[in-house]
């Protein structure tokens, strides 16, 4: 392939893919440890050197959210390397780097994309397949329409998220799928139908397999801009001539950077597609494409933006601090409510000191309820992230919005409700290794936490770093010594008159190795009130498909595990919080790794996709049926099987969520942790599962009900 396409054109560039579908579940493994990501490097490295090649496609389709950190590190690690090489070569062109990225927004968990942007050339969008992350039939490729995704609805995601569409490539596909026995998914405006229990497929068909009279049979879908075939109730979707128009004028007229083709080898021996894909210049298209983003009009050009916004709400001060006195040179953020408190019935837990925590996010679309806030005792608004110089800030005019609207509502709902702010988080929390261990940037950090509780009314901060590791292990514990000291002489001030101490919390990994390796546990609770332990996502590192928070068994880690470790490590069960997800997990194409028969929990993930989240409000709307949900005694766990489409759903449900209470109260933790409110349905199912429950038990505060090791 190399010299065909050199001597066709030497300007041509030729990149080789590093990853695939079946072995891409390695990398999360691999970049979170240095060893193996340097080894990886090199690899790639001498790889690109020897071959003579011009650059590397990363094919990571799914990275999860807790390997955001380390997938931008490998990044940042091999463009360097890169430049290095392009230096030692005496290249003059960079050599490029460009990664694939999911069709769903929802899949993004895993991406930084404004860090990882500074890393790649290009990211490479796989805009179909967009009924994968569910048991539907529709369309392989909807320009628009039906509310499983569509391609406009992820380039403007993008577009937005990036302020930059001309690193975008827009992915096409040289095949089609076909579905048997299900009736039309079009009409009543919808573009999708679930599969039934006699559905069959998709069955995959290159467009070279696609016979002459189906292509000559097609009818046209105006919503979504597909061609499709439906006869004797078998459904084909695919691209031809006409769909690849379309869709290469989309990219034209939304100055979209290139197109992606999946595959060349899939065309017809006339290049059939590819010619219409050749035939469009995207460069007459508009250089200036406006979106509609987030209540605000962005123009994108290549490298800029410019916003107007109709919102009223103040910006962000610009802050300087001196011994945590802050000078604002613009208007502060400040809450409009001029409410009274309405002193809500609080939550049974907090009859005897425990408590009902509940992040509530920056990024969900759902609004927050009062109601929802009297069912809490306290509320962590997710997230300011965390500058490279130390500071922390709200990024944008939607985070501001929400955390506006979460502080009028916290502080009229009931006087006690506690209101935290968390702080880094998956896009930045990176940033926390360098900044602790340089005495400059952690005062930075420190004087801006603690401005910003100042200034905002709040009651504590909760510290979001995904992961500290060995060599951070020291300067964590000594950051949090000096945040506690800064918030106790804040404290201390005349104008505060503040009875209570602030409070200081801290997330914490599921995994007893991470947790013996990066956190001095002891010495951190010194200085911190809580522990939140995200006891979910025990198969992160996706060679397995199994539940997703499973109280006891498997050989991968089990809630009761983490818990007694740190339980007998601490002494102090009262300040562990035990977190559980409003979210749910599944795999297509899996086996079934809950079995009663077995002690195992966990089956290799072998050619199953996933795992994609869904969130519980959006179970049945993505076309799970609650009704056939079962549940797993050995782990405690809910979950959905559908063995006619091998679906494999793990999830909280109320019963799940009743034995994880009767847990809580049985080890005599401190309390429970919400990821997230905003994710639950507007009738509160879950939470108000959590909430009502009885977590309170006869025993001594540090009573210890576990058999620990001497």
């Amino acid at each position: 392939m190399k010299k065909i396409a050199l001597s066709i054109r030497p300007d041509i560039k030729v990149m080789f893919s590093v990853g695939s579908d079946k072995t891409a579940f390695h990398f999360s493994k691999i970049v979170a440890e240095r060893e193996k990501k340097r080894f990886l490097i090199n690899s790639i490295i001498s790889f690109l050197d020897e071959n003579d090649l011009d650059g590397v496609d990363v094919f990571w389709s799914f990275p999860s959210k807790q390997d955001r950190r380390s997938y931008i590190r490998f990044l940042r690690e091999l463009k360097k390397s890169l430049v290095e090489l392009k230096i030692e070569k005496g290249r003059t062109e960079d050599y490029v780097i460009s990664i694939i990225a999911p069709q769903s927004p929802s899949e993004f968990e895993g991406f930084n994309l404004v860090e990882i942007m500074e890393s790649v050339d290009f990211v490479n969008v796989l805009t179909y397949d967009y009924y994968f992350t569910s048991h539907k039939v529709g369309p392989l490729s909807p320009l628009y329409g039906g509310s499983e995704g569509n391609v406009d609805e992820t380039m403007k995601y993008l577009s937005c998220k990036t302020k930059n569409p001309r690193k975008l490539n827009m992915g096409v596909s040289f095949y089609g799928n076909r579905f048997l026995n299900t009736e039309l998914p079009f009409g009543n405006n919808s573009i999708w139908i679930p599969m039934s229990s006699e559905t069959k497929g998709p069955f995959r068909l290159q467009w070279n397999e696609i016979t002459p009279n189906e292509k000559a049979v097609t009818k046209w879908d105006n919503v979504t801009r597909t061609e499709y075939v439906y006869d004797d109730r078998k459904f084909l979707t695919f691209e031809n001539e006409k769909s690849m128009r379309e869709k290469m004028k989309y990219a034209e007229d939304h100055n979209i950077g290139g197109i992606s083709i999946w595959v060349i080898d899939e065309d017809d021996d006339e290049n059939t597609l590819l010619n219409v894909v050749f035939s469009v210049d995207l460069c007459t298209g508009s250089s200036l494409q406006t979106y509609t983003c987030d209540s605000k009009t962005t123009t994108t050009t290549a490298f800029q933006s410019t916003t107007t916004t109709s919102t009223t709400t103040t910006p962000l001060p610009t802050t300087t601090t001196t011994d945590f006195q802050s000078t604002t040179t613009s208007r502060q953020l400040s809450s409009s409510t001029t409410s009274s408190k309405k002193d809500s019935k609080l939550p049974p837990a907090a009859s005897c000191g425990k408590r009902v925590f509940g992040y509530f996010t920056e990024w969900e679309n759902a609004d927050l309820r009062e109601e929802q806030l009297g069912k809490l005792t306290h509320v962590i608004y997710l997230f300011a992230t965390v500058q490279d110089d130390g500071s922390i800030k709200l990024d944008n005019k939607r985070t501001e919005k929400r955390f506006l609207d979460l502080k009028d509502k916290a502080h009229s709902v009931r006087s006690d409700l506690k209101m935290m702010i968390g702080v880094g988080g998956h896009a930045t929390s990176y940033r926390f290794s360098s900044i602790v261990s340089d005495d400059g940037k952690r005062k930075i950090l420190i004087d801006s936490i603690v401005s910003f509780i100042d200034e905002q009314d709040l009651d504590g901060v909760d510290i979001f770093w995904i992961w500290s590791y060995e060599d951070d292990k020291l300067h964590y514990s000594k950051f949090l010594r000096e945040l506690r000291k800064a918030l106790n002489i804040l404290k201390s001030f005349e104008k505060k008159k503040r009875a209570e101490d602030y409070l200081i919390s801290l997330i914490i990994p599921p995994k007893i190795a991470t947790l013996a390796e990066g956190y001095d546990i002891n010495e951190i609770l010194k200085s911190v009130d809580f522990l939140n332990v995200l006891t979910y996502d025990y198969y992160f590192n996706g060679d397995r498909v199994g539940p997703h928070s499973p109280i006891y068994g498997g050989t991968r880690g089990n809630i009761d595990e983490t818990m007694k470790y740190l339980t007998c490590k601490t002494r102090q069960p009262s300040k562990i919080n035990m977190a559980v997800p409003f979210y749910g997990t599944f795999w297509r194409n899996a086996s079934l790794p809950l079995l009663d028969d077995s002690d195992e929990i966990w089956k290799d993930k072998g050619n199953a996709a996933g795992p994609f989240a869904v969130r519980w409000r959006e179970l049945v709307t993505n076309g799970w049926d609650k009704s056939t949900t079962r549940f797993h005694e050995k782990s405690k766990t809910s979950y959905i099987w559908i063995s006619e489409t091998k679906h494999f759903l793990t999830f909280e449900n109320e019963r799940s969520l009743a034995e994880k209470a009767k847990y809580v109260k049985e080890h005599q933790l401190g309390g429970i942790l919400i990821w997230a409110i905003d994710q639950d349905d507007d009738q509160n199912t879950l939470l108000n599962a959590v909430s009502s429950a009885d977590i309170c038990s006869q025993k001594e505060k540090e009573y210890i009900n576990y058999i620990c090791d001497k």
